[in-house]
């Protein structure tokens, strides 16, 4: 019995002055908005990861840009020239916190342009349009978009974040107290066969 108050009394001892972790997953997210990588840092459950180092690879692995993240854990990189996808955004967030986001060609409005339908013989643009090249076409919907999208993109992160402690999580950690305390009756009821 002494055993059993013992060790529950270190368990009752670790959960109540322990500190709560924050930081066991550190997430990073990013998107091209008007020639620079916009995006947010943010740990598990949501708390932002305030002044971590984002750097920017290149596909061989050359660190080609770097910038902090804000009080809000967003932060934008300006897109270097001449880089081409697939880059890597890797967020660092204290020692062993480190998030990493692949960033497409796609992502970046670099994917190869869709050879455009061979106009018809003898066709000509309709009255009052003006004739323009699919590639700039592609680029001027392509920022539209961008900036569009991207208050959409933070929100659907906030909202998947917003979860809090779930039942399940409840569940498994009384579970574990009463695997503890299991292990400590166990450990008890083989002294006093003794």
């Amino acid at each position: 019995m002494r055993v059993v108050t013992t060790v529950s009394g270190i368990v009752i001892s670790l959960f109540w002055f322990c500190a709560p972790a924050q930081a066991h997953g550190v997430h990073v997210f990013g998107y091209l908005e008007a020639g620079q990588i916009k995006g947010e840092g943010y740990f598990s459950r949501g708390v932002k990861a305030k002044s971590a180092v984002v750097e920017l690879f290149d596909a061989a692995g050359k660190l080609v840009g770097s910038t902090k993240t804000d009080a809000q854990g967003r932060f934008a990189l300006k897109l270097p020239p001449g880089v081409v996808a697939p880059l890597k955004l890797v967020l660092k967030a204290g020692p062993g916190h480190q998030g990493e986001y692949k960033l497409s060609a796609q992502d970046l409005g670099q994917a190869p342009a869709t050879a455009a339908a061979p106009a018809a013989p003898g066709a000509s643009p309709a009255a009052g349009t003006a004739a323009m090249d699919p590639r700039r076409l592609e680029q001027v919907v392509s920022r539209v978009l961008d900036r569009k999208l991207a208050p959409i993109n933070r929100r659907l992160v906030e909202l998947g974040l917003k979860q809090g402690v779930s039942l399940q999580d409840v569940m498994a950690g009384l579970g574990y107290i009463l695997g503890l305390f299991g292990i400590a009756a166990w450990v008890a009821s083989r002294r006093r066969r003794r």
